[in-house]
């Protein structure tokens, strides 16, 4: 009776193999993989370009220093600054941002120490929504601000070097006026 089980014993010790090689592949690397978290991201550290120059689509961004926990998130170049943003429902990573504005941003094989300011200011904000519609498209059809709702933080050096952004005006809006007379 013994040697009948044995083939289903081997095969129960292979899955249990498969799952711990599954999981060791999820969560025993440190590197943030598709929508989940990560720890301290590999990289060379670089000197902070003078101008960001091919910026992609996605990058990592690492928070919590002493305990790192880094995500792939979008980004984008408006005006002179990068800048990265999250929906504030369950993001982690902002409140250790909001906490500690130390982060480390990867591109490539290069990482940057930066830090994360919170935006604010209507006028950057608008500019950001629209460096970020213009370049993953905005779904939103009633022409509502679609990061309304959303966490803005411009990366910058941490010694302050790099100055606030100039932000481009906005244009006015032509209203038509009714004829004189």
């Amino acid at each position: 009776m013994a040697e009948r089980n044995a083939p289903a014993a081997k095969r129960h010790s292979a899955s249990r193999w498969l799952l711990a090689g599954i999981c060791f592949a999820l969560f025993g690397c440190s590197e943030p993989l598709g929508p989940l978290a990560g720890g301290e991201l590999s990289g060379r550290l670089s000197p902070i370009p003078a101008t960001w120059q091919d910026v992609p689509d996605t990058v990592q961004i690492e928070t919590r220093p002493a305990n790192p926990y880094s995500v792939n998130l979008w980004i984008v170049h408006a005006g002179t600054a990068l800048y990265i943003t999250g929906d504030l429902e369950g993001k982690r990573w902002i409140g250790h941002v909001r906490a500690d504005r130390n982060v480390r941003l990867r591109i490539d094989d290069a990482i940057y120490a930066l830090i994360a300011v919170e935006v604010d200011a209507d006028d950057e904000r608008r500019q950001v929504t629209d460096a970020f519609a213009a370049k993953y498209g905005d779904d939103n059809d009633d022409g509502a601000d679609f990061m309304a709702n959303d966490a803005i933080f411009r990366l910058q050096p941490p010694d302050g070097a790099q100055p606030p952004p100039q932000v481009a005006p906005l244009p006015l809006q032509q209203t038509a006026s009714a004829p004189s007379g």
